[in-house]
């Protein structure tokens, strides 16, 4: 048998960053032709590669299944929204366990795979803090998370946080807290500490924001 040696990527790996912007038209964005000045986000579709054959699902959950899996949504056991359960192979409400998430994949290539934002990939059952945490993004290829489980929340006073694996204990949120900020903030803070650690390894981030 063979030592296990940890994967490396080549030299040249890009980083990788998907943006799933939630509840908003695809001519919403400036680089698509939309009427609102969107600069930040069309200098990353500038710089970047636009998935122009991408099929977005009618619903939040299984749009999001194909995006990380690269399959159709009945195909990764996302058929509907992650609620529902209704027994169905394709409609279990979370990651098929024989499918790969695009963080498995990359952490299994030597990338840091991180997450910021709205998951909504798992059964309202398993949200709790204590779980099953088993279809929580670190158990689907993330190194790093830190978001909600849930649809939705309010942005300015989230009803539960998790950062990696655990509730995050609040007391109180400032007067000024607007969840958006929070997650880019910590978005760019995990992308620094790994590379103050790790310098040269490439990041793949997953940043879903919950406002549109």
């Amino acid at each position: 048998n063979e030592w296990a040696v940890e994967s490396a990527p080549p030299a040249d790996a890009p980083n990788i960053v998907f943006v799933l912007v939630d509840d908003v038209g695809f001519s919403d964005i400036g680089c698509f032709g939309g009427e609102i000045n969107t600069p930040n986000i069309d200098r990353l579709a500038e710089e970047g590669i636009r998935f122009t054959n991408f099929h977005v699902n009618p619903m939040c959950s299984p749009t999001r299944a194909s995006l990380l899996t690269g399959l159709n949504c009945h195909a990764a056991g996302m058929g509907h929204i992650a609620q529902d359960d209704p027994g169905f192979p394709g409609y279990r409400a979370e990651i098929a366990e024989n499918v790969a998430t695009a963080a498995e994949v990359l952490r299994g290539a030597g990338y840091a795979t991180l997450m910021v934002g709205k998951w909504h990939l798992c059964r309202d059952s398993d949200m709790s803090g204590g779980g099953p945490t088993k279809n929580w993004p670190c158990q689907r290829g993330f190194d790093r998370f830190y978001g909600i489980l849930e649809a939705f929340t309010n942005l300015h006073q989230p009803h539960r946080l998790i950062d990696d694996n655990h509730v995050v204990d609040v007391d109180r949120y400032p007067d000024d807290y607007f969840l958006t900020d929070d997650l880019t903030d910590t978005a760019v803070r995990m992308i620094r500490e790994r590379g103050a650690s790790r310098p040269g390894q490439p990041f793949f981030l997953y940043m879903a924001h919950p406002a549109a």
